[in-house]
């Protein structure tokens, strides 16, 4: 389990589909599109803050379908780092949250 991300899941309005989430209260993020067409919600540490706090807040992001395809993944800071001379990558992408075959009618 991540310590920058608790509790996520997708519920449908009208015209979007809802992705809510908690991450801890000293954390921010950032959304895009990336050029496969998943929707990336990035999640960093705020300025001069070294560790997340164990108290979390809920966000919520509205998205559409693209070709009744809705994919989003998280982009977490809690990857393995470098520093045993290793290649590893500071960032984990991990949960995905992919539903197929909706239309929003």
């Amino acid at each position: 389990m991540s310590l920058f991300l608790k509790n996520y899941g997708v519920g449908k309005d009208e015209e979007s589909f809802k992705v809510a989430f908690q991450i801890p209260i000293n954390c921010e993020y950032t959304t895009y599109l990336d050029p496969y067409d998943v929707n990336i919600i990035a999640v960093t540490l705020k300025p001069y803050e070294k560790d997340p706090s164990p108290e979390f807040v809920l966000y919520e992001e509205s998205y559409t379908c693209i070709d009744n395809v809705l994919t989003v993944d998280f982009e977490l800071p809690d990857g393995n780092s470098n520093g045993g001379g290793g290649l590893g990558d500071p960032v984990t992408k991990k949960p995905r949250l992919r539903i197929d075959d909706l239309k929003m009618d």
